[in-house]
Protein backbone atom coordinates (compact mmCIF):
# COMPACT_ATOMS: atom_id res chain seq x y z
CA UNK A 1 0.00 0.00 0.00
CA UNK A 2 0.76 3.36 -0.56
CA UNK A 3 2.84 5.02 2.53
CA UNK A 4 3.85 1.92 3.46
CA UNK A 5 0.24 1.18 5.37
CA UNK A 6 0.12 -2.71 5.82
CA UNK A 7 -4.28 -2.28 6.13
CA UNK A 8 -6.88 -0.02 6.23
CA UNK A 9 -9.66 1.64 7.84
CA UNK A 10 -12.67 2.71 5.08
CA UNK A 11 -15.62 4.95 5.88
CA UNK A 12 -18.71 4.32 4.16
CA UNK A 13 -22.49 3.28 4.03
CA UNK A 14 -22.17 1.10 1.81
CA UNK A 15 -20.26 -1.52 3.63
CA UNK A 16 -22.89 -4.70 2.57
CA UNK A 17 -22.10 -4.35 -0.96
CA UNK A 18 -18.23 -4.98 -0.59
CA UNK A 19 -16.13 -8.36 -0.76
CA UNK A 20 -13.52 -9.04 0.93
CA UNK A 21 -12.09 -11.00 -1.76
CA UNK A 22 -11.87 -7.63 -3.69
CA UNK A 23 -9.25 -6.44 -1.80
CA UNK A 24 -5.47 -7.33 -1.41
CA UNK A 25 -4.86 -6.09 2.11
CA UNK A 26 -6.78 -5.93 5.69
CA UNK A 27 -9.29 -3.71 6.03
CA UNK A 28 -12.39 -2.74 7.75
CA UNK A 29 -15.03 -0.79 7.24
CA UNK A 30 -16.88 2.16 9.20
CA UNK A 31 -19.48 4.00 9.12
CA UNK A 32 -18.57 7.85 7.91
CA UNK A 33 -19.69 9.05 11.54
CA UNK A 34 -17.41 6.52 13.37
CA UNK A 35 -14.96 7.68 10.27
CA UNK A 36 -14.94 11.38 11.84
CA UNK A 37 -14.42 10.35 15.49
CA UNK A 38 -11.26 8.49 14.08
CA UNK A 39 -10.12 11.42 12.17
CA UNK A 40 -10.29 13.05 15.19
CA UNK A 41 -8.43 10.43 17.27
CA UNK A 42 -5.48 10.30 14.85
CA UNK A 43 -5.77 14.28 14.84
CA UNK A 44 -5.00 14.19 18.32
CA UNK A 45 -2.90 11.49 19.60
CA UNK A 46 0.55 11.61 19.14
CA UNK A 47 1.12 7.80 18.68
CA UNK A 48 -2.34 6.35 17.66
CA UNK A 49 -2.96 2.62 18.04
CA UNK A 50 -6.21 0.50 16.80
CA UNK A 51 -7.72 -2.48 17.88
CA UNK A 52 -10.06 -4.35 15.59
CA UNK A 53 -12.40 -6.72 17.46
CA UNK A 54 -15.05 -9.36 15.68
CA UNK A 55 -18.15 -9.04 17.68
CA UNK A 56 -20.86 -9.46 15.85
CA UNK A 57 -22.16 -12.06 12.75
CA UNK A 58 -23.47 -9.82 10.34
CA UNK A 59 -26.28 -11.79 8.88
CA UNK A 60 -27.72 -9.06 6.99
CA UNK A 61 -30.57 -8.82 5.54
CA UNK A 62 -29.06 -9.00 1.61
CA UNK A 63 -29.59 -11.45 -0.77
CA UNK A 64 -27.39 -12.59 -4.04
CA UNK A 65 -28.86 -14.56 -5.86
CA UNK A 66 -32.86 -14.54 -7.23
CA UNK A 67 -34.60 -17.53 -7.80
CA UNK A 68 -36.31 -19.53 -9.18
CA UNK A 69 -33.12 -19.81 -11.22
CA UNK A 70 -32.34 -19.33 -15.22
CA UNK A 71 -31.47 -22.74 -15.66
CA UNK A 72 -34.16 -24.72 -13.89
CA UNK A 73 -37.32 -22.13 -13.40
CA UNK A 74 -39.68 -25.18 -12.34
CA UNK A 75 -37.41 -25.70 -8.97
CA UNK A 76 -37.88 -22.71 -6.51
CA UNK A 77 -35.10 -22.28 -4.45
CA UNK A 78 -33.72 -21.24 -1.62
CA UNK A 79 -35.09 -23.78 0.75
CA UNK A 80 -33.35 -21.86 3.86
CA UNK A 81 -31.12 -19.21 4.00
CA UNK A 82 -28.21 -19.74 6.32
CA UNK A 83 -24.93 -17.06 7.24
CA UNK A 84 -22.56 -17.56 4.34
CA UNK A 85 -21.34 -13.98 4.14
CA UNK A 86 -17.92 -12.66 5.51
CA UNK A 87 -17.56 -15.54 7.71
CA UNK A 88 -14.82 -16.25 10.05
CA UNK A 89 -13.34 -19.07 9.23
CA UNK A 90 -10.40 -21.50 9.92
CA UNK A 91 -7.52 -21.52 7.51
CA UNK A 92 -4.89 -23.64 6.75
CA UNK A 93 -1.55 -21.79 8.72
CA UNK A 94 0.87 -22.00 5.74
CA UNK A 95 -1.23 -21.21 3.41
CA UNK A 96 -0.49 -17.37 2.51
CA UNK A 97 -4.32 -15.81 1.64
CA UNK A 98 -3.59 -12.59 1.48
CA UNK A 99 -1.20 -10.41 -0.83
CA UNK A 100 1.23 -8.34 1.19
CA UNK A 101 4.46 -7.12 -0.49
CA UNK A 102 5.98 -9.58 -2.57
CA UNK A 103 5.21 -12.16 0.28
CA UNK A 104 1.71 -13.56 1.55
CA UNK A 105 -0.15 -12.86 5.16
CA UNK A 106 -0.04 -16.18 6.73
CA UNK A 107 -3.48 -16.39 9.40
CA UNK A 108 -4.86 -19.28 11.21
CA UNK A 109 -8.34 -17.70 10.47
CA UNK A 110 -9.73 -15.73 7.38
CA UNK A 111 -12.82 -13.74 6.60
CA UNK A 112 -14.47 -16.36 3.94
CA UNK A 113 -17.89 -15.42 1.65
CA UNK A 114 -20.16 -18.32 -0.06
CA UNK A 115 -22.01 -21.72 -0.16
CA UNK A 116 -18.84 -23.20 1.44
CA UNK A 117 -19.30 -20.95 4.64
CA UNK A 118 -23.47 -21.35 4.83
CA UNK A 119 -23.82 -24.90 4.06
CA UNK A 120 -21.42 -26.11 7.25
CA UNK A 121 -24.32 -23.88 9.38
CA UNK A 122 -27.10 -26.19 7.43
CA UNK A 123 -25.43 -29.45 7.90
CA UNK A 124 -25.08 -28.95 11.84
CA UNK A 125 -28.37 -28.39 11.96
CA UNK A 126 -29.57 -31.63 10.74
CA UNK A 127 -26.71 -33.47 12.54
CA UNK A 128 -28.04 -32.27 15.57
CA UNK A 129 -31.73 -32.95 14.54
CA UNK A 130 -30.79 -36.16 13.29
CA UNK A 131 -29.00 -37.04 16.75
CA UNK A 132 -31.78 -35.92 18.95
CA UNK A 133 -34.59 -37.96 16.55
CA UNK A 134 -32.90 -41.11 15.22
CA UNK A 135 -35.83 -42.11 13.68
CA UNK A 136 -36.57 -39.08 11.46
CA UNK A 137 -35.87 -39.17 7.75
CA UNK A 138 -34.07 -36.40 5.43
CA UNK A 139 -37.47 -35.22 4.55
CA UNK A 140 -38.37 -35.12 8.01
CA UNK A 141 -35.15 -33.21 9.19
CA UNK A 142 -35.34 -30.59 5.93
CA UNK A 143 -39.13 -29.80 7.19
CA UNK A 144 -38.28 -29.42 10.98
CA UNK A 145 -35.42 -27.00 9.33
CA UNK A 146 -37.51 -24.94 7.22
CA UNK A 147 -41.03 -24.73 9.48
CA UNK A 148 -38.56 -23.06 12.39
CA UNK A 149 -36.85 -21.17 9.94
CA UNK A 150 -37.41 -17.46 11.01
CA UNK A 151 -38.75 -15.17 8.02
CA UNK A 152 -37.34 -11.67 9.36
CA UNK A 153 -33.49 -10.59 9.00
CA UNK A 154 -31.62 -9.91 12.36
CA UNK A 155 -33.07 -6.56 13.21
CA UNK A 156 -36.18 -7.98 13.29
CA UNK A 157 -37.19 -6.47 9.53
CA UNK A 158 -37.97 -7.97 5.83
CA UNK A 159 -35.43 -9.65 3.94
CA UNK A 160 -34.66 -6.85 1.44
CA UNK A 161 -33.60 -8.10 -2.52
CA UNK A 162 -30.55 -6.37 -3.03
CA UNK A 163 -31.04 -5.85 -6.93
CA UNK A 164 -34.06 -3.67 -6.18
CA UNK A 165 -34.01 -2.96 -2.48
CA UNK A 166 -37.56 -4.09 -2.16
CA UNK A 167 -39.08 -6.50 0.20
CA UNK A 168 -37.88 -9.66 -0.71
CA UNK A 169 -40.02 -12.88 -1.04
CA UNK A 170 -40.00 -16.62 -0.61
CA UNK A 171 -38.68 -16.72 -3.56
CA UNK A 172 -35.54 -15.12 -2.62
CA UNK A 173 -35.26 -16.35 1.07
CA UNK A 174 -37.10 -19.38 0.72
CA UNK A 175 -38.67 -20.67 4.16
CA UNK A 176 -36.23 -18.39 6.26
CA UNK A 177 -32.99 -17.97 7.84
Amino acid sequence: MAGGAIGAIITTDLAKFLRPDDFFYPLVTISPSDGEKVEEYLAKTRQPTVDIKFQVTNLGPNLHHKWPARQSPWILKPDILAPGVEILAAWVPNRGFTPLGNDYLLTNFEIVSGTSMSSPHMVGIAALLKSAHRDWSSPAIRSAMMTKADNVDNSNGRFIDMTNGTSGTPLDFGAGL
